[in-house]
């Protein structure tokens, strides 16, 4: 482990010892508050969420980022920390037979996305979005 975000970690009694890139993504992802100590100015915090990030990619291949899900360490424009979500599987004959009706495939995927999947709520989102 990077010995300054050893410190951190401990300094912020996160962990009591070293933790594994594993462990810290269960832990941050399953926090009912997603928050990197809400008092610490935010330099600091994007400071630390960037080294948490880093650390919980070290041993992570890309069929695994799902494990990223729910973590609270992605800096953002206006400092504050954005979550990683798992986007739900579409099926492509649906994105075909969306995209068939003149939609494209990014407001296709889109709604798919936004409506979990689902054809017909797609298909009325982008009805009534587009």
């Amino acid at each position: 482990i990077n010995p300054s975000l050893r410190t951190i970690l401990l300094d912020k009694k996160s962990i009591q010892k070293e933790a594994t890139p594993t462990f810290l993504r269960a832990y941050f992802s399953q926090r009912s508050s997603q928050t990197i100590d809400g008092a610490l100015e935010s330099t600091k915090k994007l400071y630390y969420a960037i080294h948490l990030l880093k650390y919980c990619l070290s041993d992570l291949d890309s069929a695994r980022y799902r494990e990223l899900s729910g973590c609270q360490f992605i800096p953002l424009s206006n400092s504050t920390l954005g979550v990683f979500y798992t986007l739900p599987d579409v099926k492509d004959i649906h994105v075909s037979k969306l995209m068939n009706m003149g939609y494209t495939k990014l407001s296709v995927m889109h709604a798919l996305r936004l409506k979990g999947g689902g054809f017909e709520s797609a298909m009325e989102y982008l009805f009534t979005n587009e």
